[in-house]
């Protein structure tokens, strides 16, 4: 096919729309629900108030201010309706200023400072020590409600182009970590239920990852590659289309084909099917109870040091083809060395990339025999 033809195929896939909006007519399409800015796939509300501040000053100066980016989809009566894809710290700070009502589990949970007077405008000085009601007594609300912002709306019915579009709009940035993307697009399936999954690993990951872990969201990339050994079978022709592996298998970034393969297998899975898993992750995490994929010392007849991704992988795999075989003493033969010396032994590596690794666990628990070692 030329590329004409598959550039106009690819191309009808999806359209854009530039509409300037005003603030007054985003807060009224917020309240009647028109408006998602739920950040449960969205990174922290982190700004400070002097941040808001800024924007709040650039706004009203009409200083250039990035777009806000959506997905526009129409509901049941065929309004229009915005999920917020780019823009969640920008409209947040409007509505946190002026008062507007948050929905549940929205904007107001999610503040790093609740923003009550503007405080650091160094050119309209004038509004520092303001609030809204202030803006009001002096009949400047209207100045706010008038400004505009600029939406740029993305308009699709297929799925797979629409969680294309997101990853690709944060991969592009620095706002989003990998596992924050594939937050992102899991909550876009179904947002009530990725926050009821997020509640329970959340609860579930405490008992053996540690706060700068669970700050980055180990905990549900650990549930995620889970999920994915789970449905490999399953799932792996369609990632393995929607990736197009990379031919650098040695690229200097070693996590790269390996959130390649989490990031494609969250978009290709269904949000019921990552519901169902977690009744098996719970009791995997039981099996592994005091455990905890970490390195077996003999001396000390137990485990030592941090989670090791290899042993969880292994672990993973063997759940669910023998999970009776986890337990102590499972640990003492197969998990007392060292993962660099596993390492150079089967792939004469020290430290191979993360795909490989993955690959290795795969292959060791395929060739695994009970009553037999791993290694």
């Amino acid at each position: 096919m030329s590329l004409n033809k598959i550039w106009k195929q690819l191309k009808n896939n999806a359209s854009t729309e530039n509409v300037l909006m005003t603030v007054s007519d985003i807060v009224n399409y917020y309240r009647r629900g028109r408006v998602n800015i739920n950040p449960s796939y969205q990174r922290n509300y982190r700004w400070t108030n002097e941040q808001k501040t800024k924007f709040i000053e650039s706004l009203l100066l009409k200083y250039p201010i990035p777009p806000i980016i959506t997905i526009k989809t129409e509901n049941d009566l065929g309004l229009a309706e915005y999920e917020i894809i780019d823009g969640v710290q920008r409209l947040s700070t409007i509505f946190e200023f002026m008062r507007v009502k948050p929905k549940q589990g929205e904007y107001v949970d999610n503040v790093n400072q609740k923003l009550k007077k503007l405080e650091g405008a160094n050119s309209f000085i004038e509004i520092n020590g303001k609030d809204w009601d202030d803006f009001k007594d002096e009949q400047f609300d209207f100045i706010l409600e008038s400004s505009t912002l600029l939406f740029i709306n993305f308009v699709t019915n297929d799925e797979d182009v629409k969680y294309e579009m997101f990853e690709r709009l944060n991969s592009l940035s620095t706002e989003l970590s990998p596992q924050e993307i594939r937050s992102s697009i899991i909550a876009m399936k179904d947002a009530i239920i990725f926050q009821s999954i997020d509640r329970e690993i959340s609860r579930t990951s405490k008992t053996f990852l540690n706060k700068g872990e669970l700050a980055k969201r180990d905990d549900l990339a650990l549930f995620i590659e889970f999920s994915l050994i789970k449905r490999y079978d399953k799932y792996i022709d369609v990632i393995n289309k929607k990736i197009k592996f990379l031919k650098d298998i040695n690229s200097k970034n070693k996590n790269k084909h390996f959130d390649l393969l989490l990031t494609s297998y969250v978009r290709a899975v269904k949000i019921e099917e990552l519901k169902e898993d977690l009744n098996d992750y719970k009791e995997f995490i039981c099996l592994n109870e005091s455990l905890f994929f970490k390195k077996f010392d003999n001396d000390k007849d137990s485990t030592v040091g941090n989670v090791i991704r290899f042993f969880f992988e292994i672990l993973s795999f063997i759940y669910f083809k023998s999970k009776n075989s986890i337990n102590k003493e499972f640990y003492k033969i197969n998990f007392n060395q060292n993962y660099a010396n596993i390492m150079k032994n089967k792939l004469n590596r020290n430290n191979p990339n993360a795909r490989a690794r993955f690959e290795l666990a795969k292959k060791i628990v395929e060739d695994y025999e009970d009553g037999n070692q791993l290694f």
